[in-house]
């Protein structure tokens, strides 16, 4: 094949198909790290083994999705069930991958965003567990985004950029501190409190409108979804329901959606 014949619609075809698979390794990852942080383990030793009968997983059956459906969703050596849930994280990390890169675009940034929505995957996936967001994830994920905005700003030139984010990612830690102190910490656990600075420095990134957006999108969804899992399961008003997901959640649409926030507001204020 030509390489220098490619279109460049092609070209992001061969671009969204290298997310995905990276999206698949990394979702990979992010399985050993829901399990291992929340337990205090290392998430580098021992290797991959079975919960079950502790026996290492080969290569072959670590293949990120393609295993478990060779195995029929089950340990090759104890045949004891494995959960779902593994290849489901596998699936939407390549799926996130995809769409950051397809929204987005081929730029510096687009990488540093997707592995901070990897980290977010794995902080909801934690916090729906046990209602924690552990430090050791939010903080090396959000640092890790922060230096690659910071990199791609320095390239770019575009410095107000990182200084919208600053201050939203500020300014969003300040209004759900200002909740969780108002609501003696019922509304959502502190956890939250700091992963929002991160949040806010994402969404901050792409500008005030499209942080505003997130914000509202994520307790619109919260509220939603929340009494509907309150409902089906008559917990009831008392029953808590973790609040990172929904977090997370309207972040990372919000700034897939950052063109379609700024073109909207453009129109409706006719700037």
């Amino acid at each position: 094949m030509n390489i220098d014949a490619l279109s460049s619609s092609q070209w992001l075809v061969v671009w969204l198909i290298t997310s995905g698979l990276f999206g698949l390794a990394i979702g990979s990852f992010l399985n050993v790290i829901i399990w291992r942080i929340p337990n205090n383990l290392s998430i580098l030793q021992p290797a991959s083994h079975c919960p079950g009968c502790k026996e290492p997983i080969s290569r072959f059956d670590n293949i990120p999705v393609v295993s478990y459906m060779l195995l029929l969703g089950k340990c090759r050596n104890c045949a004891q069930r494995i959960s779902p849930r593994y290849p489901l994280i596998e699936i939407l990390c390549a799926s996130v991958w995809v769409i950051t890169t397809w929204r987005l675009g081929l730029h510096v940034h687009t990488i540093g965003y997707a592995l901070f929505f990897s980290g977010l995957i794995a902080l909801g996936a934690i916090d729906i567990d046990t209602k924690l967001l552990p430090k050791k994830i939010v903080y090396p994920s959000g640092a890790l985004l922060v230096g690659v905005l910071a990199l791609s700003s320095v390239g770019s030139g575009e410095y107000n950029r990182l200084r919208d984010a600053a201050i939203v990612g500020c300014a969003y830690s300040a209004f759900l501190g200002a909740v969780w102190f108002a609501s003696g910490g019922r509304a959502m656990g502190f956890g939250d409190v700091r992963l929002a600075v991160w949040l806010g420095f994402a969404m901050g990134y792409y500008g005030y409108m499209v942080s505003y957006f997130g914000l509202l999108l994520s307790f619109f969804l919260g509220s939603v979804i929340g009494i509907a899992i309150a409902g089906i399961s008559h917990g009831g008003r008392k029953m808590k329901i973790p609040f990172g997901p929904f977090l997370a959640a309207g972040t990372v649409i919000a700034i897939w959606l950052a063109p379609q926030v700024h073109d909207f507001v453009s129109r409706t204020l006719n700037v």
